[in-house]
């Protein structure tokens, strides 16, 4: 069983979410790098535009 699938208590065989981010500050300096897996099944998605 791989890591990621242990960790959020999966099969390895389901999809995960994985999602990484960059945060800037006012001038355009990178200040936070983040990254997160999530069990596609747990998680709903919303977009508005």
């Amino acid at each position: 069983m791989s890591r990621v699938a242990q960790l959020l208590q999966q099969s390895p065989h389901k999809p995960v979410l994985v999602t990484e981010a960059v945060n800037f500050d006012q001038d355009d300096k990178p200040v936070e790098v983040s990254s997160g897996c999530y069990a596609s099944g747990r998680v709903a998605l919303m977009a508005i535009s």
